[in-house]
């Protein structure tokens, strides 16, 4: 069972796990590829009756009576740390253009990958539409609070934001193997039509935002139903 798991800051599915058999911190990441990465410089140890997990010589987890509370203690820390910078803290420079350049050691010291595989076409597809999900829920933000106008502020969803939905939802269809048949366009249209009606007071950047994220379990829906999952 994993310690913690979760979305990395840059889109991967991350799970942590804690091994009894060499006392090590592993690392699932998966989207199109599943990798599992092994923390070498971190330990578990035993000070003053309390239990501590330790980076070099600075404990990263609180001091415990219990082995496993350090344990989940110092997986909290890695869990936050993958959410709020990204996997590059633990997948260092195959990170690739998210890695900082001006970086010279991990947070957590030296890690080790152990296994890789490219996922099956279907996971593959699913991963993709989650990080574009995620990547709406991020732009949405709350209304602001009422203000005089000072100029004109679009509302609800334009033409233009109409146009680029549906070119969103096509692009989806035809990602998967998908024919995008006249039923499947006129649901789209539908749902479009109800999702204007319950955007209309919001501001356009806004709208657009909460548009994408509904966009994509809309179709996640669809694809389902298609394949038969």
């Amino acid at each position: 069972m994993s310690l913690r798991q979760g979305w990395t800051a840059d889109g991967w599915e991350y799970r942590i796990y804690w091994s009894d058999r060499d006392g090590k911190f592993r690392v699932l990441f998966a989207n199109e590829f599943k990798e599992i990465w092994v923390l070498d410089d971190l330990s578990l140890e035993f000070e003053n009756g309390l239990y501590f997990v330790f980076h070099k010589e600075a404990p990263i987890s609180a001091g415990y009576s219990s082995r496993m509370d350090a344990v989940d203690s110092a997986a909290g820390n890695i869990a936050y740390r993958l959410e709020h910078d990204g996997s590059w803290i633990v997948r260092g420079e195959k990170a690739k253009e998210k890695f900082p350049k001006e970086v010279r050691e991990l947070p957590f010291g030296r890690t080790r990958l152990v296994y890789e595989k490219a996922q099956p076409v279907k996971p593959m597809a699913i991963a993709a539409f989650e990080r574009e999900r995620r990547v709406a829920e991020r732009s949405v933000k709350p209304p602001p609070t009422p203000k005089p106008p000072t100029r004109k502020v679009k509302l609800g969803l334009t033409s233009d934001t109409r146009r680029k939905l549906r070119v969103m939802y096509e692009n989806f269809l035809y990602k998967s193997g998908i024919k995008p048949t006249s039923r499947l366009l006129t649901d789209f249209y539908f749902f479009l039509d109800t999702l204007e009606k319950r955007l209309l007071t919001l501001p356009e950047e806004t709208a657009f935002a909460e548009a994408k994220r509904e966009t994509v379990n809309f179709f996640k829906k669809v694809y389902f139903k298609h394949y038969g999952l």
